[in-house]
């Protein structure tokens, strides 16, 4: 079987994570590759190197070249799946694959049709044409239930045209020799620095609990974006220059989450946060909004704790109950890194992939 994997970019992000790990894990089995319709992103490095990456530098704005170079290469190298991940590009890749008369095709939402336009004409009609596009498509894949239904109301579209199969990480390799500073209690989050994460709450939150934490608490932003100048006027408004760091963008994640002794995410909207995840394997409790598909990947007050969206105070006592309990910390994070490794265990978002491909292939051919 060969697969085409067709994405914006691999810059950092769970969709580009779960394109680079379904290429990875399955390439001793599986052909594959991958389309990046804008650029390529730093994300490629940790491909393997027998991987083709095909780039298309598409520009801003819309471009009915991309569905002839998507079908030009879906039908020279005889690929039989094309699976795009996320809103933007979807119906050029639909459009590509059935040019290029792919056998599959498939489509993952990681998150809402973010790209739509303010424009309310715009918006109606792009999601008449996904709507159109999705009687055709063989089966969109959610990273969550809560994005399912989501997705099934907005487009109009069948229940069994649309499963969940969640992201996951991997459980194999874990170094758990590395040492938590103990002189601070280190709080981490993980993301771009956009505004649909809602750091600017967090630091709020956090310069309240500050005052009332019985140790000396530090937070850590691994991460950057077009919200980091912002965010540090912010850190300086409310003097925490000494205790929040902006790490930016690295290659040590793991190891700074298992530095860490809490873990926080303050977004207003998340598909499947891969990072929350990420950070349970580590037996980190999680501080969380109750957005999205954080209702499915935290159970409040067991393995992690919820907090109602935009809630300062809720979250800076979450902060303080963890900060002052280490027993709390031990037990949220034990749990939490159960539920983790049950749920969302790569291997088992991988095998989930791989018995819709080979069952929507089977399928098609017998067609």
């Amino acid at each position: 079987m060969k697969i085409l994997h067709v994405i914006e970019s691999l810059e950092v992000g769970g969709a580009e994570m779960l394109v680079v790990n379904l290429i990875n894990d399955m390439t001793n089995d599986y052909n594959q590759a991958v389309c990046c319709i804008k650029k390529i992103g730093q994300l490629s490095n940790k491909l393997k190197k027998n991987v083709k990456i095909y780039c298309l530098n598409k520009n801003e704005g819309n471009s009915l070249i991309i569905p002839l170079q998507i079908a030009k290469i879906v039908r020279n190298y005889e690929f039989d799946v094309v699976h795009s991940h996320s809103w933007g590009h979807f119906p050029e890749t639909f459009l590509g694959a059935k040019i290029g008369r792919s056998k599959v095709i498939v489509h993952t939402a990681h998150g809402a049709m973010e790209h739509y336009s303010k424009n309310i004409i715009k918006k109606k009609f792009r999601m008449f044409i996904e709507s159109i596009i999705s009687i055709f498509i063989d089966k969109i894949i959610t990273v969550s239930d809560s994005l399912r239904f989501k997705i099934i109301n907005d487009l109009f579209i069948s229940k069994n045209k649309v499963v969940t199969i969640y992201n996951g990480v991997n459980f194999k390799v874990i170094d758990h020799k590395l040492k938590k500073n103990k002189s601070d209690l280190l709080l981490v989050t993980v993301g771009r620095l956009v505004q649909v994460k809602n750091y600017k709450m967090l630091i709020h939150a956090f310069a309240i609990a500050k005052k009332r934490c019985q140790y000396n608490v530090r937070l850590i932003f691994v991460g950057d974006g077009p919200e980091r100048k912002n965010l540090e006027i912010e850190c300086d408004s409310h003097n925490l220059n000494n205790n929040l760091i902006f790490y930016g963008f690295c290659d040590e994640v793991e190891k700074i989450l298992c530095e860490s002794d809490i873990f926080v995410n303050s977004s207003h909207y998340e598909g499947i946060s891969l990072a929350i995840i990420e950070a349970m394997k580590f037996s980190l409790p999680v501080i969380a909004t109750s957005v999205g598909g954080n209702n499915e990947i935290i159970s409040d007050g067991f393995s992690g704790i919820l907090i109602p969206d935009n809630d300062v105070e809720g979250f800076s006592d979450a902060i303080i109950s963890l900060v002052n309990d280490k027993k709390k910390r031990f037990i949220i994070g034990k749990n939490g890194r159960e539920k983790a490794f049950n749920k969302f265990n790569f291997e088992k978002t991988k095998r989930n992939y791989i018995i819709l491909y080979e069952k929507l292939l089977k399928r098609n051919l017998k067609n």
